[in-house]
């Protein structure tokens, strides 16, 4: 079973970025789902970097997206996006460094923020981004 339900209410109307979004679930569920068999422990580093690479990625074209339509709060989206990447470079480093991960933490920690900032968060530069194209 996934850890995240992708849903409509998910969708922003912006087409590159919901199928960026539905895209950074999948490889949230394709985590959680090895976490879940057991099959984790192999897979740990490679599973994190795809997680950090596709979070920088797709944090890079929603801030010029904002950057495009002068956002008023992307630099506050800026700081949230950061906070995030943070997290992830810590678990990242803490796997490299072959310390003791509580890798269910992660997963908890993505699905809620992903429902969290997607929710709410982009919901905002959504509705700002079609009220000033």
């Amino acid at each position: 079973m996934a850890l995240i339900q992708w849903n409509n209410d998910y969708l922003l109307g912006i087409e590159a970025i919901d199928t960026q979004h539905k895209q950074f679930v999948g490889i949230i569920n394709e985590f959680y789902e090895n976490l879940t068999s057991g099959l984790l422990k192999e897979n740990t580093q490679n599973l994190v970097e795809k997680v950090y690479e596709y979070t920088e990625y797709h944090f890079s074209e929603e801030e010029k997206l904002m950057s495009s339509i002068q956002y008023p709060g992307l630099s506050e989206h800026i700081k949230i996006h950061e906070s995030i990447k943070n997290t992830i470079r810590d678990y990242k480093i803490k796997i490299s460094n072959e310390e003791t991960v509580v890798t269910m933490g992660l997963t908890r920690e993505l699905r809620e923020w992903i429902k969290d900032h997607i929710l709410v968060e982009d919901k905002k530069y959504a509705e700002y981004y079609f009220q000033h194209k």
